[in-house]
């Protein structure tokens, strides 16, 4: 992980720990917007992000061929000026990129297109998120057939921009009826145009759920802690309940995903290419006491033993 910005933190905290877990993908081979999933929000009005017209706050995910590389943000007037390629090349100025005066990405950091000798290459999504009246909120997902600098931004939303094979799963999560987190892949279903129109959902066998602890210091920078790793069954299930008692309470970036067995080379390093599109989100655990809330428990419990004698 290369940059993770105090902004792009605090805003994913409030919309993604609200959902907590994400459903199916669905994507339109027609460029439009599909309804993937809806739930309740239980957060405040203040907590939720209002950029006001005629500006728009814009997210960006890099994910790499094993490791999400960046995650940041950047306002944007929504004129119709700015674009998925112009906001990639702002937010990634610094990371080689290459081709996109083209419309396409064909390489990033020296990682080009093809490098595992496939249809292996970058492509991106669009992720939207709405808020409507009852409280409710909607992950909307596009996939869109235009390059980068043909697609308008128009209003606030997470570009993701990934490596995989073309046609590649995309890994997600859902829940059983125990309120335990199983891993999926939904992989893509075209018609005879090659045209994107449904998913198959499927188990995704021993793969990976990662978590890694995050602060931001006074000066805005992304300090790294601990990193927890849980692996799904042949089934998909993990030992994850949906609230993640599991971890230790604060501020973290999960991954799901699994790396296929397919190397190459890439400068003085060996590499494997994604069997999923990673999809990673932030994540805020606050289910376990503090020590000073079970020491003020204790402290009551004697209060009370000690009127009861």
């Amino acid at each position: 992980m290369k940059n993770l910005t105090g902004k792009f933190a605090k805003y994913l905290a409030v919309i993604l720990s609200a959902m907590m877990i994400f459903g199916a993908v669905a994507v339109s081979a027609d460029d439009t917007v599909l309804d993937v999933i809806t739930t309740d929000y239980e957060g405040s009005d203040e907590d939720i992000l209002i950029m006001p017209a005629p500006e728009a706050e814009v997210f960006l995910a890099l994910e790499g061929a094993e490791e999400t590389e960046f995650l940041g943000s950047v306002s944007v007037a929504i004129d119709g000026s700015a674009t998925a390629g112009s906001v990639i090349a702002e937010l990634l100025a610094d990371y080689g990129l290459e081709g996109l005066e083209y419309g396409y990405i064909s390489s990033v950091d020296g990682l080009a297109g093809g490098t595992f000798g496939g249809w292996d290459g970058w492509m991106y999504a669009v992720k939207y998120y709405v808020l409507n009246e009852n409280g409710e909120i909607t992950l909307y997902l596009d996939i869109p057939s235009v390059g980068v600098n043909d697609y308008p931004i128009l209003s606030s939303c997470e570009i993701v921009l990934y490596y995989a094979d073309y046609g590649a799963p995309f890994a997600g999560s859902t829940l059983d009826e125990n309120g335990m987190i199983k891993l999926v892949t939904y992989s893509p279903v075209c018609d005879e145009n090659y045209n994107v129109v449904s998913f198959d959902e499927a188990p995704l066998a021993n793969g990976e759920f990662t978590f890694t602890e995050y602060t931001i210091d006074e000066n805005g920078e992304t300090v790294l802690g601990e990193t927890y790793v849980f692996t799904s069954d042949e089934n998909g299930m993990t030992k994850l309940h949906q609230d993640l008692r599991e971890l230790p309470n604060g501020d973290y970036i999960g991954s799901v995903g699994k790396q296929s067995d397919k190397t190459a080379v890439v400068g003085d390093e060996t590499i494997t290419l994604p069997e999923t599109v990673r999809a990673t989100d932030v994540y805020t655990v606050d289910v376990h006491p503090t020590e000073e809330e079970i020491l003020k428990e204790k402290l009551m419990m004697l209060m009370i033993g000690a009127f009861m004698a």
